[in-house]
């Protein structure tokens, strides 16, 4: 099964694991799927107490997602 989600809610759920987790993370042309145990920074997070969803949600963040804002009527 394939979930996508923005919640982090979901991913607080214990029986998610990091190996469980994909990441689409934007980039300049395009979208690449990485797992998140390739992201260094994940595993400092949750082992520094972060939950998995408030550690891999900002990965996933277009790095100007706050000028989306500029396009709207």
């Amino acid at each position: 099964m394939l979930l996508s989600t923005h919640s982090a809610d979901l991913l607080r759920d214990e029986g998610i694991g990091l190996d469980e987790v994909l990441l689409l993370v934007p980039e300049k042309e395009g979208t690449v799927v990485r797992p998140a145990t390739a992201v260094r920074e994940v595993g400092t997070l949750l082992d520094g107490g972060a939950t998995l969803g408030d550690t891999v949600i900002p990965f996933t963040r277009p790095k100007y997602a706050s000028q989306l804002s500029l396009f709207s009527d």
